[in-house]
C-alpha cells in the first residue's frame, strides 16, 4: 500500500505520522520528503488509517483492503487541512546580544556548560539510531519508551521535556514527531532548569528540554 499526503494547496506534507491498523495488525511510519508513504504488507480486510502532523488537523479514514492488484488503496491520497490557531502556541526566541542560536550556540555551550548533554552529527551517526529518540538511549537520566502513535516517547524524571527545533519551541510534541534523525546535526539535552540557557527556559515545564538543530543551520 502506497499513498500521498498533501495540504489543501496540494503541496506534499513530509514527516507526517501515518498509522495503519486492522485486527491484529498495527504499523506506523513517517511520510518521506515528498509526502509519500508505503506499507509493504497489509492484511486483507478493513483497515483504519490515521494521519497526524503538527500544525494540521488529524485525519482518520476507514479503508477496505481487497488484495486486488489495482486496489484503490495503492493510490491513497490524504489531504491535511492546516490549523492556523496552533501557530499561536509557537514561541520564537529572537537572536540578539547574549542569545546564541544554531550551531554557534551549541558549540559554545558544549565547551562552557556542564549541565547539558551534547551530541554532534558524528556522535549521532555513531549511535546507528533510526530515530532522534533512539540516539538518546545512552544519555543518563533519559528514558525512551515505545509510543502508541509513532516512534518513541522520551521522558526525564517521568515527565515530558520541552522540545525546541532551531530555536522554536514546539508545544506538546514528542521528539520523533518533530523531525527525522537524517535532518538533525546536533542535539542538546538539559534534564532540569538548572544550567539551561535562559532563552530556552519554559517555567511552566520543569522537566528539562531537548534542543534539536537542523542540518541546514
Amino acid at each position: 500500500m502506497v499513498g500521498l499526503i498533501v495540504d489543501t494547496a496540494g503541496a506534499p506534507v513530509p514527516l507526517a505520522s501515518v498509522r495503519l491498523s486492522t485486527d491484529g495488525y498495527h504499523e506506523a511510519l513517517l511520510s518521506d520528503a515528498t509526502g509519500h508513504f508505503a506499507f509493504l504488507v497489509v492484511p486483507i480486510g478493513r483497515a483504519q488509517l490515521e494521519v497526524r502532523r503538527l500544525g494540521f488537523r488529524p485525519i482518520s479514514r476507514v479503508l477496505v483492503v481487497t488484495g486486488a492488484a489495482n486496489d484503490a488503496l495503492d493510490s491513497t491520497r490524504v489531504i491535511l487541512p492546516a490549523i492556523a490557531a496552533e501557530l499561536g502556541g509557537i514561541e520564537v526566541s529572537e537572536q540578539g546580544p547574549g542569545n546564541e542560536l544554531g550551531l554557534e550556540g551549541f558549540n559554545s555551550r558544549r565547551l562552557s556548560n556542564n549541565f547539558g548533554h551534547y551530541l554532534d552529527r558524528a556522535q549521532l551517526e555513531a549511535t546507528h539510531a533510526q530515530r532522534p529518540s533512539d540516539a538518546l538511549r545512552g544519555v543518563p537520566g533519559v528514558l525512551v519508551q515505545p509510543s502508541n502513535r509513532i516512534g518513541n516517547i522520551v521522558r526525564i524524571r517521568n515527565c515530558r521535556p520541552t522540545v525546541w527545533l532551531d530555536g522554536v519551541r514546539i508545544p506538546d510534541a514528542e521528539l520523533d514527531e518533530v523531525t527525522s534523525l537524517d535532518n538533525v546535526t546536533a542535539v542538546e539535552v538539559y534534564k532540569s532548569l538548572a544550567g539551561m540557557p535562559p532563552q530556552f527556559i519554559d517555567r511552566t515545564n520543569p522537566c528539562g528540554a531537548i534542543l534539536l538543530w537542523s542540518r541546514h543551520q
